[in-house]
């Protein structure tokens, strides 16, 4: 009836059996009825009584109770990760597939880059140290290294209808699942706030250097200016002052990305419709690519206003063009489109610094050879640059990023190998009235005086330049290096028509303070502020405050004559 007892085995249990007295029991499987058996047997005087009992129900019932308890244990442990937590692959392994079928949406290729051969993946990613490291951990020297895999995944709750699990092994996978989930999200948010911080960081001291290098500049390229002037006799030489000056005027384009990055420059924002500034600049654009790139503009309407500097918002598309233009060497299809958007509150928790609301969307999308996320992750930053050595200073996206966020805004790039590269820039919604335009500034004649003005500058190079400028122009000038010097002049003097003076100096006094001072002391005085960077004494939210005249360093003569005059005949 049961072939199978007739094996050497089985027997064997029966004549033991029969041979000590003693009852015993074992199962086994019936190929036939495609079942289990328990078979018990009781030895007497005059043989061996046999029961069989079916019990593949029974049997199934364990095995999946053993399966279940296994899984719970795995996706405990990985509830219990830490995220700084670097382990064997083989370990990361043994949980991601204890977890995946109950709680983890995850991609094939992702799964396949850890569950199969390793040869198959030299193409789809592994790099070959990757790979020589995970085939030595995988062959158990796992003093040999470490791999560590970003595994993009999902964390859900394991579905009611059609699970496997009971019902009181479902209520617990869905609270380890939500734990799972939050442990991710808390990663991932941690991960962007220690981004932005990082480049908050890099920012003040782009910054500091910027004010220190315009000072150099500020003298370099005024008397570069001044040797022109007197060496109209003397070409060669005068020549070699005018490469002086050009060379200036670079290193002056230079810092001003730098002030733009950490987000220190005098922005000038007006009313602007963007469809229209871009509309004005396409011609612009479209001589900045190859002739092998297709342009497209896609200007949505209805499109709202918005408040930023008209200029910087122009520099920024051109960067992001001629960034697009280098990603595609073979040609390809630029295309720059305009929307309205709205972020909101979720999308603001998830992305430091942003704040929920109506934005103007410009984007900017290349078809060009992408970036992978390690670089995407880093192209904000100043100097950060993957072109070869003269190709680019790595300082255009920077630009962007601290133009955007000195206007209130947000910037964001998404990029993968080989897809293409998409740049999106937010400001915000502007609920006031119509466009600004600007008015064309009337052509002037650039003319001295001899007006008596205070000079504070803690630089010596830079005050010495532009004390002989003045006086060169006819003014009668006094000085000082400090905050607290110009303070004691002021109540000394009392025919000092106008401070020009540093906004960030030492000393314990800046601009702004020794300024209100002076209107305290001389009612009627005019102040002019100058700077290479302006810190938050008189710029805030990227405008100057009201009633403000700032001059930039570097600055030319015939820069500082005229903004001087200005300032100087306002008072009349």
């Amino acid at each position: 009836m049961f072939p199978e007892t007739r094996s050497p085995d089985i027997r064997g249990k029966f004549e033991r059996a029969l041979a000590s007295g003693n009852s015993a029991s074992f199962t086994f499987y019936f190929a036939a009825l495609e079942a289990w058996f328990l078979a018990n047997f009781y030895p007497g005087p005059e043989g061996l009584a046999i029961y069989f009992r079916d019990v593949s129900r029974e049997r199934d019932r364990e095995q999946q109770l053993q399966e279940r308890m296994k899984e719970l244990h795995c996706l405990y442990l990985v509830s219990s990760l830490s995220a700084d937590q670097h382990r064997p692959i083989e370990k990361v392994l043994e949980d991601i597939v204890a977890v995946v079928p109950a709680a983890l949406v995850h991609s094939d290729l992702a799964m396949a880059r850890i569950c199969h051969d390793e040869t198959e993946f030299l193409s789809d990613g592994w790099s070959e140290p990757e790979l020589a490291t995970r085939v030595a951990i995988f062959q158990g020297n796992q003093e040999k290294g470490w791999v560590e895999i970003a595994y993009p995944a999902t964390v859900e709750p394991a579905p009611g209808e059609g699970s496997p699990f009971l019902p009181e092994e479902r209520e617990m996978l869905n609270v380890i699942a939500i734990h799972v989930s939050q442990m991710l999200a808390n990663r991932e948010a941690s991960q962007r706030l220690a981004q932005s911080e990082r480049l908050s960081a890099i920012g003040q001291l782009t910054g500091g250097v910027a004010h220190d290098f315009n000072n150099l500049l500020t003298v370099i390229l005024g008397n570069a200016e001044l040797l022109k002037e007197q060496l109209t006799d003397r070409q060669p030489l005068q020549a070699l002052a005018e490469i002086t000056a050009t060379a200036a005027a670079r290193g002056a384009e230079l810092t001003n990305r730098l002030l733009a990055f950490s987000r220190r420059q005098a922005l000038e924002p007006q009313v602007v419709d963007v469809n229209r500034l871009i509309a004005d600049m396409e011609g612009m654009l479209r001589r900045a690519l190859m002739e092998d790139i297709d342009f497209e503009l896609v200007r949505a309407g209805g499109l709202w206003l918005t408040e930023v500097d008209p200029g910087q918002l122009e520099s920024a598309l051109l960067n992001l063009a001629i960034n697009a233009r280098d990603a595609m060497p073979g040609g390809g299809h630029l295309t720059v489109e305009t929307a309205n958007a709205m972020l909101d509150d979720a999308y603001a928790d998830e992305h430091h610094e942003v704040k929920s609301g109506q934005y103007v969307l410009v984007s900017v999308s290349d078809t060009g050879t992408g970036m992978p996320g390690e670089i995407v992750s880093r192209a904000f930053e100043p100097f950060f640059t993957t072109k070869s050595l003269g190709k680019g200073s790595g300082l255009g996206l920077s630009m962007v990023y601290g133009f955007v966020k000195q206007s209130g805004g947000h910037a964001k790039i998404y990029s993968e190998p080989g897809e293409g590269t998409t740049v999106k820039l937010y400001f915000p919604r502007h609920d006031g009235g119509s466009e600004s335009l600007p008015d064309p500034e009337p052509a002037t004649t650039v003319t001295g005086g001899r007006e008596h003005v205070l000079v504070v500058e803690d630089n010596d190079l830079v005050r010495q330049y532009v004390i002989s400028l003045l006086q060169g122009l006819g003014y009668r000038v006094t000085s000082a290096g400090s905050g607290p010097e110009a303070v004691h002049i002021l109540q000394e003097s009392a025919d000092i028509d106008l401070l020009f003076t540093d906004v960030v100096m030492p000393g314990g006094m800046n601009g702004r303070e020794l300024a209100d001072t002076a209107y305290q002391l001389h009612p009627g005085i005019r102040v002019l502020f100058t700077s290479g960077y302006t810190e938050n004494a008189i710029v805030h939210h990227g405008r100057l405050d009201r009633g403000v005249q700032l001059l930039s360093k570097p600055y030319r003569r015939q820069e500082l004559a005229t903004k001087l005059r200005k300032v100087l005949d306002e008072a009349e």
